[in-house]
């Protein structure tokens, strides 16, 4: 509970600290050290425990619950473990992130499966494709994680896998677009399971979303305060506001339809910084080099641009690092062309 506490309250590092504790009580160590070094290592024993089997295979994978006591402590690991995942990524330890991943994948493959194994392998999935380049097997491992959300009848593991799905696995292999069901399953599963962390991620992403597709702006703009009235009555998820108040910043420079709710920017980043949220102001830094660069001021968007890059491990995964690159490049080539430079000159 002090986890789940401390994350939605942005205290991201605390977090960690207690779930390390937590762990150390079940004589299990959590470090920091030479984390590539655990990556490769745990990847080689989970390709060894696959084997040539199919990813959708592995649901078959027996019920950690029903096997004798050793094992059904190793689910205790896998659920601390769960919760860690968001604290480690927010604040920007994507090799911890990932090793967490691989021990859950690990453990489970070995002892057998819970509900909460789900996230484990939807994150390995992010592993594939983001330090791998398999992302078609990435979203295989995301699908996995859905189905063993449904085998188990978990609906916070539901709403898990519909997250790290629809985000961070399927934007890489199929239309962008088919997300949104995917979305509104997962938080429908969430809510009802109680599940306010990863309701609260989903939350962000219904209006960001559409903004990247190319949707109605004055439509999104219309449905934003709805979306930060349920994410602080209902969730009370800090990270969730701090990422759509950022997007309402640039939905009324776009729309030209002020509105005294609306931050300004430097007073949006002094709030975020104290909220410790560098994952919404990578989102903000984004969204400004996408306008900018649309607006055909190149030189602000580069600059936007490259604060984005400075901490864009905040997002490690996201198909907004796509968007950067492209809007990014966009800008690069303006410039050049410009002031008559090549473009590796820059």
């Amino acid at each position: 509970m002090a986890i789940i506490q401390c994350t939605l309250q942005g205290k991201f590092l605390e977090a960690l600290e207690y779930g390390q504790k937590a762990l150390a009580c079940l004589g299990f160590e959590l470090s920091e050290v030479d984390l590539e070094e655990k990556l490769e290592a745990y990847q080689k024993k989970i390709q060894e425990k696959i084997g040539d089997r199919a990813t959708d295979q592995l649901i078959h994978e027996p019920d950690l619950n029903t096997l004798e006591k050793e094992a059904r402590e190793k689910g205790t690991s896998i659920k601390i473990l769960n919760n860690l995942f968001v604290p480690a990524y927010v604040s920007q330890k994507g090799d911890l992130y990932f090793v967490i991943a691989l021990i859950i994948v690990d453990i489970s493959l070995e002892f057998g499966m819970v509900a909460e194994s789900g996230f484990g392998f939807s994150s390995y999935g992010m592993f594939l494709g983001n330090l791998r380049g398999n992302y078609q097997s990435g979203y295989e491992f995301g699908l996995l994680a859905q189905a063993l959300a449904k085998r188990f009848d978990q609906g916070h593991d539901l709403c898990k896998a519909a997250y790290i799905l629809g985000n961070n696995l399927l934007p890489w292999v199929q239309p962008f677009r088919d997300s949104e069901a995917i979305f509104n399953q997962g938080l429908a599963a969430g809510l009802a399971s109680g599940e306010l962390v990863f309701a609260g991620q989903i939350l962000m992403y219904k209006p960001l979303n559409p903004f990247y597709a190319g949707d109605n702006l004055f439509e999104i703009q219309k449905t934003l305060p709805q979306h930060l009235e349920f994410g602080t009555k209902t969730l009370n998820y800090q990270l969730a506001l701090d990422v759509m108040n950022g997007l309402s910043i640039w939905l009324a420079d776009i729309t030209d339809c002020p509105d005294e709710s609306v931050l300004a920017e430097q007073q949006y980043i002094d709030i975020c910084e104290a909220n410790s949220s560098t994952y919404a102001i990578c989102h903000y830094w984004i969204l400004k080099a996408k306008v900018l660069c649309l607006y055909g001021d190149y030189e602000a968007s580069l600059q936007a641009a490259q604060s984005a890059e400075d901490i864009i491990d905040a997002i490690i995964g996201k198909y907004q690092v796509a968007a950067l690159n492209f809007y990014q490049s966009i800008a690069v080539v303006e410039h050049c062309r410009r002031h008559g430079l090549a473009p590796d000159s820059r």
